[in-house]
Order: C-alpha cells, then sequence, then structure tokens
C-alpha cells in the first residue's frame, strides 16, 4: 500500500468540510502514512475555526490558511508544494466526489504516473454541464489534451508535480499540469467514478472573475507556445549550413 496525500483546496464550505475531512479520515485508516492537507483560501466564514479543530483532534489533518483569498490555482499550488507523501489526491471540499473513490485510483499506480477521474454521470446544473463541455473543448483545440471531461479529482505521483512549473493562478493549473505532463512523457490512465449532489454552499469555480482568469491563463499558456515553436523554427534556420 503506497503513503498519501490528500490535497483538498476550501473556500467558505463550513456546511461540508467536516463531513468531507472525518469521511476521508475513516477511508484512509488502510494507508501506512497519510495525511489530509486543507488549504483554507482565505475563508470568511467558520471553514477556517472548523479545520483547526480537527487538525488538533486528528494528527493526520493539517491545514495551511491564506491570510485572504487567492483563488483555487493559488490554493493548489500551495497544497500541491506541501503535500509530503509519493502519491497525491486532490479532493473537493464540497464532497461531490468522495475521498473513497480514491480505491478506483490505486488499481492504475503501477502503469500510470496521473490517473485521471471523469463522472459516470455528472450531478450539476444543466449550466455547468455546458460550461464544462465548452471549456474542455477549448483544451482539446488548443493544448490537444483529448482526455474524457475530467473531474476535479485527480491522482499524481509527487514527483511529477515537483517537476512542473506552475504558470496559471486559476482553476487551468489542472490542464496546465495534464500538458505539461504529456509533454513530459508521463504515463496516464482514467477511471469513472461518481459524482454527488452538492447538499450545501455553493460552488466557487464559475464567477465571472474566476471564468475571466481561466481564459487569461489559456490564452497565455498558449501564446507562450506558439513563441517558443516560432523561435525553435528560427534557430533551425539559424543552424542551417
Amino acid at each position: 500500500m503506497k503513503n498519501i496525500s490528500v490535497a483538498i483546496p476550501a473556500y467558505n464550505e463550513a456546511p461540508n468540510i467536516r463531513k468531507v475531512v472525518r469521511e476521508g479520515l475513516a477511508y484512509l485508516k488502510k494507508f501506512p502514512k497519510r495525511e489530509i492537507l486543507v488549504v483554507d483560501d482565505g475563508s470568511k466564514d467558520e471553514t477556517p475555526r472548523i479545520l483547526d479543530e480537527l487538525a488538533r483532534k486528528y494528527k493526520e489533518v493539517k491545514v495551511i490558511h491564506h491570510p485572504h483569498n487567492l483563488g483555487l490555482g493559488q490554493a493548489l499550488k500551495t497544497a500541491y508544494r506541501n503535500a509530503k507523501y509519493e502519491w497525491i489526491f486532490y479532493a473537493p471540499a464540497d464532497g461531490q466526489i468522495k475521498i473513497s473513490s480514491l480505491e478506483k485510483y490505486l488499481k492504475y499506480i503501477d502503469k500510470a504516473d496521473i490517473v485521471i477521474g471523469y463522472h459516470k454521470k455528472r450531478a450539476d446544473p444543466f449550466k455547468r454541464k455546458i460550461e464544462s463541455a465548452l471549456y474542455h473543448l477549448l483544451l482539446r483545440i488548443f493544448f490537444g489534451l483529448d482526455f474524457k471531461v475530467s473531474t476535479s479529482s485527480k491522482l499524481y505521483k509527487k514527483k511529477v508535480l515537483d517537476a512542473i512549473t506552475f504558470e496559471a493562478d486559476s482553476a487551468f493549473i489542472e490542464p496546465e499540469i495534464l500538458f505539461k505532463a504529456k509533454n513530459m512523457g508521463c504515463r496516464f490512465a482514467e477511471v469513472s467514478i461518481e459524482h454527488y449532489p452538492r447538499v450545501a454552499g455553493s460552488a466557487k469555480g464559475d464567477t465571472f472573475a474566476e471564468t475571466l482568469q481561466i481564459l487569461y491563463d489559456i490564452i497565455k499558456l498558449w501564446l507562450f507556445l506558439r513563441v517558443r515553436r516560432r523561435e525553435r523554427k528560427l534557430f533551425k534556420k539559424l543552424s542551417l549550413p
């Protein structure tokens, strides 16, 4: 059995976070070494207090507080850089994907460096399903990421994340990782998992500001790649005898 870090970014998830962490702790007992690392991204509700309470009670729970809200991308960077075990599982704080679904991911760790979850059936409003479909279409067109519509839960080999320099500040950090890992020659696997309805709180990733930041990060990386390709072509021409 591998050692595991579960990374959870959380922003104003007081109604959900206690249950998510406790359910995760119950499942993770089977691992010899484990941690649940929660990054409180400047929450304004009771999330920080609840997390500190959980950290005092359970030695496996680690909490990092951002002084103010920095966004999902920054919260994930903090989590990935501070997770300490050889495999890192990204789990949402809203409970829509259970930490126990990690069991399905583990079947592929001998033949993959990154295991990507995709929904059997997405338990979200129609609007979010359309937004997700359009988003993944952009990823296919601009970056050749032809994976199934992925979830916010992935299992990463830590050494892959350690080798990547993150550019994105938004939720685009996840496609950025997949794109860069693909160029590094990493192995991928995909697994179908259950997706549960959100029972409390509200989704944080579809605000206008977050959407703009994602679009900015997409364009920034795409332009960077175009410039780099042109530089390579120019270097090739200059190198010709």
